[in-house]
């Protein structure tokens, strides 16, 4: 007779417990869901129990229907709930004051970890990455994030891709990266699209490409995330790199999504080029220092430009470089370039030419073009790194490759005065010829010398007067002085 009277009890139960979820997933429900979960509950379901404790310490409850839930957390927790262990954990480490206790609720975090239960082993992990409520310790973090991932749960997935992306406990390895935020945009994470959209636009490891990272918002914000709404925005704006300006499109983005880092850039870059809205350095500024606070490194860029150029604000080089510095250390290789240059120039920073060679470098390796044509310029006049005219030919040839212009006119010096490389006029010729053509002042001045002088060329002082007469018109002073020597000289060509 016990024993029937046990399983009627248990019998009894699962049906309480099974009524309460179906309620509990309509509309209003959680209150008649609450009666049966009780008394599944006194009857020792411990799946009941969680959900009653749930239901009970919703903000909106009383503290008098808190503290029954957690009491009733706390036995389902005692019966190997990973669940509840869970649920109790985050209760237990939260703020109010009445049920804080962290140990208790680091005890409880790993019992529900160690049952794989993927919001606990995901929490687990992000404690030991951020040295929360332990001691930190990365490696440990990232075990649990793999842990995580491996058994599916989209949690996991997208922080294997962040610890990887950003090497946190783990090597930076960016192609591993991509393919856990795929996994987890797979499983319809909306945050997913996002990170790899802007991998495709950082193309650092991952090869650059801006309509692939447009697609990547698309489907971000066709699951609901709002910022990336207001990333597809930003490329929409202008219409970068070859994709159809829609700034009307942009701007619906961004109004979807006012408080984004990326609305308020956007809406910097809007005031500064006049587009949809009046032009308006001063509140482009002040939008670019909103997005900035965000911690938006493209944002530290613009207003490291507008520092430097006295844009919306009077000029200021200690600003410029500050904000340039901050852009660098995020990544950007444009600013690790201006770095270098304010460090080699003194420019808002102490000359360091040192540093400015390291700064140059880094980005030179990472492949900014302007950059591996000012490493060239630094070996050759030996600025922080060893003269070497070899190594200077190196760089310049990189930059000139790419259709550098004043990588090309320097290469084209190196070659017409056998610097780094066997003299040659007529390769010199070529490389000047190429720089011309995208009009490089520096590139008419050697055109119209060699031709003065008939270096490499037939003497044609025809030819000579109009390159220095184009050089001169840009303010070059070798060509201004050789143009009027060759007035004075009667050489001049009307």
């Amino acid at each position: 007779m016990l024993l029937l009277f046990q399983f009627s009890c248990n019998g009894s139960a699962v049906r309480e417990y099974s009524t309460g979820l179906k309620l509990l997933n309509q509309p209003d429900g959680a209150r008649q869901a609450e009666r049966h979960f009780l008394r599944a509950a006194k009857d020792g379901h411990a799946g009941a129990q969680m959900q009653l404790g749930l239901i009970l310490t919703r903000p909106e409850r009383s503290p008098a229907d808190r503290r029954r839930g957690v009491d009733w957390l706390t036995r389902s927790s005692n019966r190997k709930d990973a669940r509840a262990q869970y649920a109790l954990a985050m209760i237990l480490l939260g703020k109010e004051a009445e049920f804080r206790d962290p140990p208790a609720g680091m005890a409880w975090l790993h019992q529900s970890a160690a049952s794989e239960y993927p919001p606990a082993m995901c929490e687990l992990g992000r404690r030991y990455e951020s040295g929360e409520n332990l001691q930190a310790d990365p490696l440990e973090g990232v075990r649990w994030y793999k842990r995580a991932a491996e058994a599916q749960a989209p949690c996991g997935m997208l922080a294997m891709g962040m610890a990887l992306e950003r090497g946190v406990g783990v090597p930076i390895n960016e192609a591993d990266a991509l393919l856990w935020y795929r996994r987890a945009a797979e499983m319809k994470v909306p945050e997913a699209p996002w990170r790899i959209g802007n991998l495709y636009l950082r193309g650092q490891e991952t090869k650059h490409d801006a309509r692939e990272a447009a697609s990547w918002f698309e489907q971000g914000y066709a699951l609901g995330d709002l910022r990336s709404g207001a990333a597809l925005g930003l490329l929409l704006l202008e219409g970068a790199e070859g994709l159809e300006a829609k700034p009307s499109k942009a701007m619906m983005l961004f109004q979807k999504a006012p408080e984004e880092a990326e609305t308020l850039l956007g809406l910097g870059h809007a005031h500064r080029l006049g587009i949809i809205v009046p032009r308006d350095e001063v509140k482009a500024l002040d939008l670019y220092k909103k997005a900035a606070a965000k911690g938006l490194p493209q944002a530290y860029l613009q207003l490291a430009m507008f520092y430097s150029a006295g844009k919306g604000t009077d000029a200021d080089p200690v600003k410029a470089f500050e904000w340039y510095l901050k852009a660098a250390e995020a990544g950007i290789l444009y600013a690790k370039k201006q770095v270098g240059l304010f460090y080699a120039l003194g420019k808002g920073v102490a000359r360091d030419p040192e540093k400015a060679a390291r700064w140059m470098y880094d980005a030179a390796m990472a492949g900014q073009l302007h950059a591996q044509f000012w490493m060239g310029v630094f070996h050759e006049q030996g600025m922080g790194v060893s003269a070497d005219d070899r190594e200077a030919v190196k760089w310049y040839y990189k930059a000139a490759a790419r259709n550098y212009a004043p990588a090309q006119t320097a290469l084209g010096y190196m070659y017409e005065r056998g610097r780094g490389v066997p003299a040659s006029i007529k390769q010199a010729f070529e490389w000047y010829t190429k720089a011309a053509d995208q009009k490089d002042v520096d590139a008419f001045h050697a055109l119209g010398y060699l031709y003065f002088h008939g270096h490499g060329v037939e003497k044609d002082y025809a030819r000579a007067f109009s390159f220095f007469q184009k050089a001169a018109a840009e303010g070059h002073a070798g060509a201004q002085s050789n143009l009027g020597f060759m007035i004075e000289q009667g050489l001049s060509v009307t």
